[in-house]
């Protein structure tokens, strides 16, 4: 195996951390880009494309047992245009090239392992090989030396082979959707039905064996029980984010959730802890707690945003980290997991007991001889159970984190991302109203500021921000979560210029990504600069983050409210048309458009909050509840009158002598003013 300082290739001029980690292997690795991509034409190489990501635990493996065997770089220096991309930074080709891999084996993942011709087209690949052929895996090496062969003998069978594959990918992702122009009322309850026969009532979530949490799913079931108090709902939703919460996918130490469990019972995670994921997972446990009121929830949520502000933020410019790996000196959970001496090592000998009673430690582990603390119920059950408090665990906590310190922590993918910035900027506002915490607002404040100061030149958003360097323009999911996020804090500070941003991001999108003859949105702008990036498609399904898509038809819908715009309605009722038939299918993979469509089957209410300061008693009581379908406006009197412009059905909204005076509205029409809050939630339907 080489030594980080025997080789250095092209990937050394890069800034972004995927790259450098393989900037050192011997495998003569290029970025994407204009030189690679003329040298294998020039050469008429074959391209071998590798797409992974900085936390990638299987990408780590591929690394240590292939990219840095001397042996296989030498076959891919001689034979091959070695090619790396962060799927995170480029998320357009990663999704290009994941399609390619599924139409090829039937089944995705990282890394992305693909030859291409010279022109791109992808006629093999694969997702992880092991170096030499074992337990039924083709090795990498005799893959590599077979498709040269084949290259050299088989030159046009190959080329052949790969624009037939690659007019597979092409038409499976720009396929027109067929829209009848309807907006159906049983798309909703067919995917609850859907839901519900996936769905795990015992340790909750969805499956029986490897569990994502799929936040925008529970996001989704949230609303609907709210609207129709479906027993089976709470009683799922429960059981999900307590199984979710006493798992070994939380850390109890510092919070955060892993990315996935590998097991039925949320015990054993993958480690990796990921941005969107925990800011996805924060929003569905304030929500929780404002629906159910149960501590549990609100103490979970509020350490997931507190993981998000020790932990992934930068201290000086406000911006997220993207990730934290699974691995650790090379062995992954190793930071995470423990010995039984361990405890006996960090705390007095009856503490130590009862933290290893609470968390079920034992001798043998759960996790290659080693322990993923986990609980049997919920915490503050547990405590009680044992004879402890909060103040106990407390200290706890504080003496293990302090010894957890003194170990090599796992890789930070130091990436910002627009787009998962966003997610945790809306998790932060929310959190701030939910929590009252003003930390959290001033956070998201921050790293809304740091995407306009640093993510955004002449106008146009940018995807990444890494060491200084800006890089790549941004893609739908960049502008509709961003625009969420200043919806977000305009809800949680009612300062308009977030309102205004809002808006303008409204017609930035639709010049760049706009297409008006179906009125959804393309993933990529028209000025994308990449002349190799040769489809562009319009996504609508919901994968680990939501899409682009889904986010701009619930955006479009609260500011049609707020601006009193119906062509901005008609322009989310187009994004549904569009999506309609996958809508009424496939419509479980859908839950984040299916939210916007929950929006216009349950019309909001208008709620104007008129009172001598901000927030106020009323505001503060009104935050706490679960209201998805309540737009909530307050301001002084002042403040009011000084916004009608912008928001044209704040004219007339006067504070009653001496009190706070809330309105309720429907479609602008507004009943009387009321200044007692029991009338006030009696009127709202609480």
């Amino acid at each position: 195996m080489a030594s980080e300082s025997s080789f250095t290739n092209q990937l050394i001029y890069e800034k972004n951390p995927y790259l450098l980690q393989h900037a050192h292997n011997p495998v003569n690795w290029y970025p994407w880009g204009h030189e690679a991509l003329a040298k294998a034409q020039s050469e008429f190489k074959v391209i071998f494309l590798s797409i992974g990501y900085s936390t990638c635990h299987w990408c780590h493996v591929m690394e240590k047992e292939s990219f840095e065997n001397e042996t296989i770089a030498r076959i891919l220096n001689e034979f091959y245009i070695a090619i790396k991309i962060d799927r995170e930074e480029r998320p357009d080709l990663d999704q290009i090239y994941m399609n390619a891999v599924m139409l090829l084996t039937g089944q995705g993942g990282w890394p992305i392992s693909l030859w291409l011709t010279p022109d791109l087209t992808p006629f093999w690949g694969g997702t992880y090989f092991p170096p030499e052929t074992r337990y039924g895996r083709t090795g990498f090496k005799e893959l590599l030396l077979g498709i040269h062969k084949s290259w050299m003998n088989h030159r046009n069978e190959l080329i052949q082979s790969g624009m037939t594959i690659f007019n597979q990918v092409r038409e499976s992702l720009s396929k027109p959707q067929i829209s009848s122009g309807k907006i159906d009322v049983a798309w909703e309850t067919q995917v609850v039905e859907t839901l519900k026969k996936e769905a795990d009532f015992i340790y909750g979530g969805f499956g029986y064996s490897i569990k994502f949490p799929q936040p925008t799913r529970i996001s989704f079931l949230l609303r609907f029980y709210q609207k129709n108090k479906d027993a089976w709902i709470l009683t799922w939703l429960n059981q999900t984010l307590n199984q979710m919460a006493e798992g070994g996918i939380y850390d109890h130490l510092e919070g955060g959730f892993s990315r996935y469990s590998t097991d039925r019972y949320w015990q054993i995670p993958h480690f990796e802890k990921m941005l969107y994921d925990n800011a996805l997972l924060a929003q569905v446990y304030l929500e929780g707690f404002q629906l159910t009121q149960n501590s549990e929830y609100r103490r979970v949520a509020s350490e997931i945003l507190d993981y998000l502000l020790n932990k992934l933020r930068d201290p000086t410019l406000g911006g997220f980290f993207s990730a934290e790996d699974a691995d650790s000196e090379g062995v992954e959970g190793k930071f995470y997991t423990w010995n039984l001496d361990d405890f006996y090592n960090e705390l007095n000998p009856e503490d130590a007991q009862k933290w290893i009673e609470l968390f079920n430690v034992t001798p043998s582990g759960n996790f290659d001889g080693k322990n993923v603390l986990f609980l049997k119920s919920p915490l503050f059950q547990q405590l009680q159970k044992i004879n402890k408090d909060w103040k106990w665990f407390e200290q706890c906590r504080t003496d293990l984190i302090r010894a957890r310190a003194k170990r090599i922590r796992p890789r930070l993918d130091y990436k910002i991302l627009t787009a998962w910035n966003s997610l945790a900027i809306s998790a932060l506002a929310i959190g701030y109203r939910v929590l009252g915490d003003r930390k959290y607002l001033e956070a998201a404040r921050s790293a809304s500021d740091f995407i306009l100061n640093y993510l955004k030149k002449d106008n146009r958003l940018y995807a990444s921000y890494c060491q200084g360097s800006v890089k790549t323009k941004a893609f739908i999911d960049d502008y509709a979560f961003f625009q969420k996020s200043q919806l977000d804090l305009f809800e949680s500070t009612f300062e308009i210029q977030y309102l205004k941003e809002a808006v303008f991001l409204k017609h930035e999108m639709d010049h760049l990504f706009g297409d008006a003859s179906t009125g959804a949105f393309y993933f990529t702008g028209i000025d994308q600069e990449d002349p190799h990036l040769l489809i562009r498609w319009k996504e609508g399904w919901d994968q680990a983050i939501p899409s682009g898509n889904s986010i701009a038809a619930l955006n479009l819908y609260r500011l049609s409210v707020w601006c009193a715009q119906d062509d901005f309605r008609k322009q989310a009722d187009h994004i549904l048309e569009y999506f309609q038939d996958s809508l009424a299918t496939q419509g479980e993979h859908f839950t984040q458009m299916l939210q916007a469509y929950q929006w216009i089957s349950s019309p909001p209410s208008e709620v104007v909050v008129v009172a001598s300061m901000v927030p106020s008693a009323i505001l503060q009581a009104l935050w706490k509840k679960f209201m998805p379908y309540q737009m909530i406006f307050s301001g002084t009197p002042e403040v009011i009158q000084t916004i009608t412009n912008d928001i044209p059905w704040m004219e007339g909204k006067h504070q009653m002598v001496g009190k706070d005076t809330v309105y309720i509205c429907q479609n602008y029409h507004c009943q009387k003013p009321m200044t007692d809050l029991n009338e006030v939630f009696k009127e709202i339907g609480d």
